[in-house]
């Protein structure tokens, strides 16, 4: 069957075998010319009626914009290797994809798609369409993951052929792929290490609060890759009024930057490829880099550093009265924590202890060395700002009077002093909040230790 119009010259084909009495429509394929000044050949499906339909949206899930193939590459080159890439070739793939959202447009429209399992995904799909859409017209586009654009990075190296990667990364969000144990986090630490034997890679990490950066997981990646990968470290607060972004990658070969900017509504990655942004970033780096410390400078200093960055640090110096019961009676003395993390004990009036302060995420520890008998006296608290600015509880571990057993109690910490009488009511029975180590227990393991391997251990 053949028919014509003013822009289609078309010959379609039907099986006619499939023709019964109880036959509605035959669905066939027409090839022809499209656009007869243009003579574009063409292929695509047509419906072939018994009665005329007048609703053509009955008709859109069989005959829509998807269904179509037109040879518009008359014109186009074929050349296609590495270097040489004709983009208008991914156009054509581009408007498919654009054809395909425009269906799940209309489709989201009707009530049998319209539960939030379908209307998620077909929003999810024009997100994609959207960023197609930008690429063909080489505009910035934004990226969600982290770690989706570095594996993209280092496999790109075989065609992009870069030296050098420079990377600028906060290391307190969520998305540091570099402080986590997954299996892809993994492969991904290792694909990185093994690209940095071909290139140089310049990672600065931006830490907000040392506390809350440096767990296991990263301090792992760091010696792993300390010989490999050079590493800086620089402090948010001193950089962030400074620059648009301190999230951002680029390489020596100067065609991309991925980013991330500060002080946005929606703080996504964009990539982007004018020379000017490209060079705003590399501007960006060195200006970071110039406030940054190299791995062994940073280690070297790290608590100093980071206590006076520490709003936990600030919040907690300067004195506190503790009430703790010891071994024969209710101590009430002064600690002293200092804005560099030092700490000092004073027990009547006279300093018997020194030692330092080390926060962490959720709870602190205080780590006093008696001056005189050189053992440590622990306080342990955990992080209620609610409280920590007035008052809270405390775990002391220290040793007992004149022996050399240990004494595990609850106690206070307070800003301003407590009277007596209410110290008690606070904390109770002394036997509710208080622990003595018992001789007993090292007779018994001295028991098992010769039991199990032959040999006598003494507590002594």
């Amino acid at each position: 069957m053949t028919f014509e119009n003013s822009d289609d010259y078309i010959s379609a084909i039907f099986n006619t075998d499939l023709i019964n009495k109880h036959t509605e429509y035959l669905v066939g394929v027409g090839i022809g010319i499209a656009d007869i000044n243009q003579k574009i050949p063409v292929a695509k499906k047509v419906i072939f009626t018994k009665d005329k339909i007048e609703d053509v949206d009955e008709l859109y899930l069989l005959l829509n914009e998807t269904e179509l193939i037109s040879a518009k590459e008359n014109s186009y080159t074929l050349k296609y290797n590495d270097n040489n890439f004709d983009l208008i070739h991914l156009e054509k793939y581009i408007k498919k994809i654009s054809r395909i959202n425009l269906l799940f447009e209309k489709l989201s429209k009707q009530k049998k798609y319209n539960s939030f399992y379908e209307q998620l995904a077909f929003k999810e799909f024009s997100a994609t369409n959207n960023i197609f859409g930008k690429l063909k017209e080489n505009h910035p586009y934004y990226v969600n993951y982290r770690k989706r654009v570095l594996d993209i990075l280092i496999k790109s190296y075989a065609h992009e052929q870069y030296n050098s990667i420079y990377m600028v990364m906060p290391i307190y969000q969520e998305d540091n792929i570099f402080a986590h144990l997954s299996s892809k986090a993994l492969v991904l630490q290792e694909d990185l290490k093994a690209l940095s034997s071909k290139v140089d890679i310049e990672i600065v990490f931006v830490i907000e609060n040392c506390q809350n950066s440096f767990g296991h997981e990263f301090r792992e990646f760091l010696s792993k890759v300390q010989n490999q990968i050079k590493i800086y470290f620089a402090f948010k607060n001193q950089i962030e009024n400074e620059v648009n972004s301190i999230d951002f990658l680029f390489t020596d070969k100067n065609n991309f930057v991925v980013s991330k900017f500060l002080r946005v509504n929606n703080p996504v990655f964009n990539i982007f490829q004018e020379q000017f942004t490209v060079e705003e970033h590399e501007a960006m780096y060195r200006k970071i880099l110039n406030r940054s410390m190299s791995y062994s400078q940073f280690m070297e200093d790290k608590n100093q550093l980071c206590n006076s960055v520490n709003p936990l640090l600030k919040t907690l110096s300067g004195e506190w009265y503790l009430y703790v019961y010891g071994s024969r009676k209710l101590w009430e003395d002064k600690v002293v924590i200092f804005d560099d993390g030092k700490v000092d004990f004073y027990s009547d009036n006279q300093k018997t202890d020194s030692g330092i302060i080390i926060n962490k995420e959720y709870q602190s520890i205080i780590l006093l060395d008696d001056i005189v008998s050189r053992r440590l006296l622990t306080i342990l608290f955990d992080h209620q700002p609610y409280k920590i600015q007035k008052a809270f509880t405390i775990k002391v571990i220290s040793k007992q009077y004149n022996n050399d057993f240990d004494i595990l109690t609850i106690g206070l910490f307070s800003r301003k002093p407590i009277e007596m009488m209410k110290v008690y009511e606070i904390l109770g029975d002394i036997d509710d909040v208080r622990i003595l180590e018992d001789s007993r227990m090292n007779d018994n393991l001295a028991n098992y230790l010769i039991d199990e391997y032959g040999y006598y251990y003494s507590h002594e």
